[in-house]
């Protein structure tokens, strides 16, 4: 086990240029593609880590959550040695690795796609590691214990060859893959995103329960948000090649520290209502709103934005200066929650509301929308938290 640091890691990649793309359907279509990419100046260079600092605790379980293309898997690629640094440092228990190479770093990585070699049977695949480091002895022990830490039917895989297993027993191999070489820490590039949702949401619960029962640090990169709050002990929220948040479930829903954050953190996302702060309310569609004090005290006549969760929407029955009028669209039940789920139209603008399922709503009705204060998460015009 080991704690996991990267120090103002950066990690760019060229632009290919408008002629390199050209090139590259020529050779698709059978003729030659030139190698020719922008110059690398700091306008032309995608950057996959943008000077990212990050603390895993020894034992510790982290998942790395955001949109696709916002640096999840280089932050992987990076800590397992794939890929080198242009900046920064990976640090393991506090020793530089950033020039040490992946078989060297004693790290396991499960990948999306299984990479299971196809025509060898599962024991074989759980022993490669062995084999090439010439330890072939330890191969049957390891697979014995391997199969027992597993579980149930796990050992009626091992005879087996990849093509015959099924989705979920084939990530089962892979996983069983990284337990048998007792790394020092775990890396999960997006496993369970090629499975059906009843066998992912069964796999997930089986990888938490291996990462706790072994107590080595892990970290967990997915765009799912469930799989994320399960997997992670913390979870840090990415874009663009920053890291936005670090923090417990928790305080990313009740404390989301800036709007990205908030309007990504859970299903349905956050309503985000645009402002603009007068003497003792904030203009909302029209509407006096009544903000958290610091608002009237610290924003006068700046733009903000305003975020209040479904589930504290209220509606009131009379249409009063401090409510917004909305037009129900359309009704959702939520069967899980006993609860229906309204979008409702303000304008252009589009917005959602939690009431319970005993509540009656039909399309094109009227409603008025009360934003409580003490329910609003509130950002300035930068998208950071100011309550």
């Amino acid at each position: 086990m080991a704690s996991l640091t990267l120090e103002g890691a950066v990690r760019t990649y060229k632009r290919p240029n408008p002629s390199s793309w050209k090139d590259l359907f020529g050779k698709l279509r059978g003729g030659e593609a030139s190698d020719a990419v922008v110059a690398d100046t700091e306008e032309e260079l995608v950057y996959a880590l943008d000077g990212i600092d990050l603390q895993i605790e020894d034992g510790e379980s982290l998942s790395i959550l955001g949109p696709s293309g916002c640096g999840k898997t280089a932050i992987l690629r990076i800590l397992a040695g794939l890929e080198q640094l242009d900046d920064g440092k990976v640090l393991f228990d506090g020793e530089d690795v950033t020039t040490v190479s992946p078989q060297e770093r004693n790290v396991a990585m499960v990948f999306q796609d299984y990479a299971l070699y196809p025509h060898w049977a599962a024991q074989d695949n759980l022993g490669f590691f062995f084999q090439t480091h010439q330890r072939k002895h330890e191969i049957p022990e390891r697979v014995r214990i391997t199969a027992r830490v597993m579980g149930l039917g796990f050992e009626t895989l091992l005879s087996q060859k990849p093509p015959k297993l099924s989705g979920g027993q084939q990530q089962r191999v892979a996983i069983g893959r990284a337990i048998i070489r007792d790394p020092q820490a775990f890396l999960f590039d997006e496993p369970l995103s090629n499975l059906d949702a009843t066998v992912r949401a069964r796999t997930r619960v089986e990888i938490r329960r291996l990462i706790q029962r072994f107590g080595i640090t892990s970290v967990y990169v997915t765009h799912d948000q469930s799989e994320a709050f399960t997997m992670g002990d913390r979870i840090a929220v990415m874009r663009n090649g920053k890291i936005l948040q670090v923090d417990t479930r928790r305080q990313l829903v009740e404390r989301p520290l800036n709007r990205f954050v908030a309007d990504f953190i859970t299903v349905p996302a956050m309503n985000l209502l645009p402002g603009v702060v007068h003497r003792d309310y904030v203009d909302v569609h029209d509407r006096k709103i009544m903000p958290p004090p610091i608002v009237l005290q610290q924003y006068q006549l700046e733009s903000i934005t305003i975020g209040i969760r479904p589930t504290d929407v209220q509606l009131r029955p009379e249409n009063e200066e401090d409510t917004i009028p909305a037009k129900v669209e359309t009704v959702e039940p939520l069967m899980s929650e006993r609860s229906v789920l309204l979008t409702v139209r303000v304008g252009r603008y589009l917005y959602r509301v939690q009431r319970p399922q005993t509540e009656h709503f039909e399309p094109d009705t009227l409603v008025f929308i009360e934003v409580p204060p003490h329910c609003q998460h509130v950002f300035d015009n930068r998208g950071r938290r100011i309550n």
